[in-house]
């Protein structure tokens, strides 16, 4: 509030002689005044050294990547039987390395036969009280992590149009359809 505060009229003589005394003994509670800080001038002319317009922002090169996902008709259509699996392959019990190379020799065979959808089985790994103890570290569902991972390489990605997680009846989280891209 700036300035002083004027006691409210309708005060009797004792009132405002009180409130008198009390307003000389108010103080703000910042006794440094404040800074003034000019504001630059604005100038017709950019300093020397700057570009005259505005700057534009660097563009990055992505490489192509398969989409995340199926559209959604054709994942309505799959989940409710309408379209059929062309080919699937079950990587279970395998190791990661025989795993990679069999998806990958899977992935180029279905490409060039001219598939269109793939199921490809992961499992979802093993729970955390299988196998051990629960201080040993092992990692779970290795698998189904690698299978995204491999459809993103440079060499596979140009294959895939979009990939997601299988609906229950075809292994749900354990699976994947994969959508490859057709040969002309």
């Amino acid at each position: 509030m700036t300035g002083r505060r004027r006691p409210p009229k309708g005060m009797s003589d004792e009132d405002r002689a009180l409130w008198s005394a009390y307003a000389k003994s108010v103080r703000p509670l910042n006794e440094e005044p404040r800074p003034v800080h000019p504001r630059p001038k604005k100038s017709a002319e950019p300093p020397a050294g700057s570009p005259a317009g505005p700057v534009p922002k660097p563009v990055t090169a992505k490489a192509p990547r398969p989409e995340s996902g199926l559209d959604h008709k054709l994942r309505r259509k799959v989940r409710r039987g309408h379209v059929s699996i062309d080919a699937t392959i079950d990587l279970h019990g395998m190791r990661q390395s025989e795993a990679e190379a069999a998806l990958i020799r899977f992935l180029r065979s279905s490409s060039a036969a001219g598939r269109g959808l793939v199921l490809v089985i992961t499992g979802k790994g093993r729970s955390s009280d299988a196998d051990g103890h629960w201080w040993e570290s092992r990692e779970k569902g290795v698998l189904r992590r690698l299978v995204p991972e491999i459809l993103h390489r440079r060499d596979i990605a140009p294959l895939v149009v979009g990939f997601e997680a299988a609906a229950v009846p075809h292994g749900g989280e354990g699976a994947y359809y994969i959508r490859l891209r057709r040969k002309t």
